[in-house]
């Protein structure tokens, strides 16, 4: 009756480790990270803003052009990689596992950043002989 007992209770532990296994795995958060990369010379780009689209997470990469973002739910994101003189560079469809790192490195192109155009007038002061100008 003892031996049945303990039987019994270990392949109950067993079947509750089973089924609760694939619950704690969908808990766990994933993670992106990976460089920003000038395009044309392949030189890290810091300061860099990285985003994933439909939440609030984004980062922003290091002096070796780094970034990681962490506390991802499992699914599929968009993330948009932007610099100040570069354009701006997505990638869709990264589909982010449970405990999981997936690395996206980006390649991003230089670009001429484009303003109103600036008009300057440059004059002259008469200077007043009875004044001290300095």
């Amino acid at each position: 009756m003892l031996y049945y007992r303990k039987i019994t209770f270990i392949v109950f532990c067993i079947a509750v480790l089973i089924v609760k296994t694939p619950v704690f795995a969908e808990i766990l958060p994933g993670s992106v990270k990976g460089k920003v990369l000038d395009a044309s010379t392949h030189s890290p780009i810091p300061g860099a803003n990285i985003v994933v689209h439909g939440t609030d997470m984004g980062s922003g990469s290091d002096l070796n052009g780094e970034y990681t973002i962490i506390g991802l739910k499992p699914g599929t994101y968009h993330v948009t990689a932007s610099a100040l003189g570069f354009s701006n560079f997505s990638k869709g469809e990264i589909s982010v596992s449970a405990g999981r790192s997936i690395k996206i490195d980006f390649m991003l192109e230089p670009t001429v950043i484009k303003g109103p155009e600036v008009n300057v007038k440059c004059g002259y002061f008469k200077q007043s002989p009875t004044l001290a100008t300095s």
